[in-house]
């Protein structure tokens, strides 16, 4: 894959966060800043207002920031000095089929890039991710309250990879007990996810429904978030990847495991009473 067609990728993961619900094309208009150009506007057209998104945890202004860097990184690829982009559009139809073209200050097209489902396993953010995490809210959302129910006040936790078993402590006593397995971690300095059978330190049976998650989604185009054995992701996202592949598997909740380095993502597959 080229340089030019990596950056429109990462230019329609951007929109598929920012931009409204829906669009079928976005607009945008760039301007300069430090002799950089960026997205100065930015206008969806075929957009369904209303339409439901699923809650990520994504940051839209980290992804704004991802849009404007893809910008520049774009122009120095397509542009010679001192011309620069002036503006670029982007037409798609659903997650598959793309079109990005962009124009110089000149009024000059200076790149046409046209993507398709060769490039989905490389895409994060897609409108198949956004369905998946909306069904998982509804799917765990249950299951979850009751966990935080059931956990609320104890101190501390514990989990035996090869039992399989997690334990939440008050003190330095089990207080309750739950069935669990890995699904994945996340770890603080490098803010990536990795998936627990990417993970080679962990025993093969405490990963068995991450495994399950991955074959799981080998016809089903748009969750390469899913299988790719690690991605950068915040706390917040990597929580909500974390809760759609326990979602999959049918597990009852998603307990994360908080230490110094980072969060082990459990799924509980025990059943959990309601409080």
């Amino acid at each position: 894959m080229d340089a030019s067609t990596a950056l429109s990728l990462e230019l329609i993961d951007a929109l598929t966060v920012i931009a409204t619900p829906g669009w079928t094309a976005v607009e945008l208009s760039l301007a300069l800043r430090e002799d950089r150009p960026f997205a100065a506007s930015l206008v969806s057209e075929g957009s369904e207002e209303g339409l439901a998104r699923a809650a990520m945890g994504l940051d839209p202004g980290d992804v704004r920031a991802a849009l404007d860097e893809a910008i520049a990184e774009l122009a120095e690829q397509v542009c010679a000095r001192p011309v620069t982009l002036a503006r670029v559009r982007v037409e798609r139809t659903g997650d598959e089929y793309a079109h990005v073209e962009a124009w110089d200050t000149r009024g000059v097209s200076c790149l046409v890039c046209a993507i398709d489902g060769r490039h989905l396993p490389t895409r994060v953010y897609t409108e198949a991710l956004y369905a998946q995490g909306l069904e998982a809210a509804e799917r765990m959302d249950a299951g979850q309250r009751a966990l935080a129910a059931q956990a609320q006040g104890h101190d501390d936790w514990e989990y035996d990879a090869r039992t399989t078993q997690l334990s939440l402590k008050k003190g330095v006593l089990p207080w309750r007990t739950y069935e669990a397995q890995v699904l994945g971690s996340w770890a603080r300095e490098s803010e990536t996810l990795l998936w627990a059978w990417a993970n080679e330190e962990l025993p093969p049976t405490c990963a068995a429904l991450a495994r399950s998650v991955r074959e799981g989604t080998r016809t089903e185009p748009g969750l390469g978030a899913l299988r790719r054995p690690h991605l950068p992701a915040d706390e917040p996202f990597a929580m909500a990847l974390a809760r759609i592949a326990a979602a999959r598997t049918g597990a009852s909740a998603v307990y994360p495991a908080v230490y110094e380095a980072g969060v082990l993502y459990l799924a509980i597959t025990s059943a959990i009473a309601a409080q």
